[in-house]
C-alpha cells in the first residue's frame, strides 16, 4: 500500500514539475515574442517617420515617432524625428528636443551640431553655447565650430568676438568664400555705426 502511494505521488509530482515548466516555457516564449514584435514596431515606425521627413511630411512624421516613444521612452532616433519636425515647423521648443537628442544619443556629434545650429537660428545664445562647449576636441578645431561661436557673439551683439571667431574661421576654410563675405557685411554694418570704437576693441583684444 505504501509502495503504491508513493507511485501516485511521484506521478502526481511529475505532472505538476511538467505543468508549471510548461507554464514557464509559455511565459517565456510571450514574453519575448511580445519583446520582439516591439522591437519590430518601432523598426517600422522609425522607417516610416525617416521616409516622412525626407518626404517634407513632418507632421506624420512625428506622429510615427510619438507611437515609437510609447514603445520605447528613450529612444533617440524618434526624438531626433521630433526635433526635426519641430525646427522645421519653426517652433522654439525644437531647441530642447535637441538637448534631449543629444543626452539620449550621449552627446553624438551630428546632434550637437544640430542642437547648436538650432539654438543659432531662433537666438538662443547659452543653449547654442552648451552645444558648443560639449563638442569633442577635434570638432573645436573646425571651421564650423569657430562660425558657430561667431553666431553667438553676434547674438549677444559682440561684434570684436564676432569678427575674431570669423577671421579663425576663415583661416581654417580659406576656400569657403561665405567667410568673407560675412566679414565684409561686418565691416560695412560697423562703419555706418562707429567703427574706431569697436576697431580699437579689437586692437587691444589681440
Amino acid at each position: 500500500m505504501l509502495g503504491l502511494n508513493e507511485k501516485i505521488e511521484r506521478s502526481l509530482l511529475k505532472i505538476f514539475l511538467s505543468v508549471l515548466g510548461l507554464i514557464l516555457l509559455l511565459g517565456a516564449v510571450g514574453y519575448f515574442g511580445s519583446s520582439a514584435f516591439r522591437a519590430w514596431q518601432v523598426r517600422r515606425l522609425l522607417a516610416e517617420a525617416n521616409t516622412l521627413i525626407n518626404e517634407g511630411d513632418y507632421k506624420h512624421a512625428s506622429l510615427d515617432a510619438q507611437h515609437v516613444l510609447e514603445l520605447s521612452p528613450e529612444n533617440a532616433d524618434a526624438t531626433r524625428v521630433i526635433a526635426r519636425s519641430a525646427e522645421s515647423a519653426g517652433l522654439r521648443r525644437a531647441i530642447e528636443f535637441w538637448r534631449r537628442v543629444t543626452e539620449l544619443s550621449k552627446n553624438a556629434e551630428g546632434d550637437l551640431s544640430a542642437w547648436a545650429h538650432c539654438a543659432v537660428r531662433f537666438g538662443d545664445a547659452d543653449s547654442a553655447s552648451k552645444a558648443l562647449d560639449a563638442m569633442p576636441a577635434p570638432t573645436k578645431e573646425t571651421a564650423d565650430y569657430h562660425a558657430l561661436r561667431g553666431d553667438v557673439a553676434l547674438i549677444r551683439h559682440d561684434l570684436v568676438g564676432y569678427e575674431k571667431e570669423l577671421l579663425e574661421a576663415k583661416r581654417r576654410d580659406p576656400q569657403d568664400k561665405k567667410y568673407n563675405l560675412a566679414l565684409a557685411t561686418l565691416h560695412v554694418a560697423a562703419n555706418d555705426c562707429d567703427p574706431r570704437s569697436w576697431r580699437a576693441r579689437i586692437a587691444r583684444s589681440v
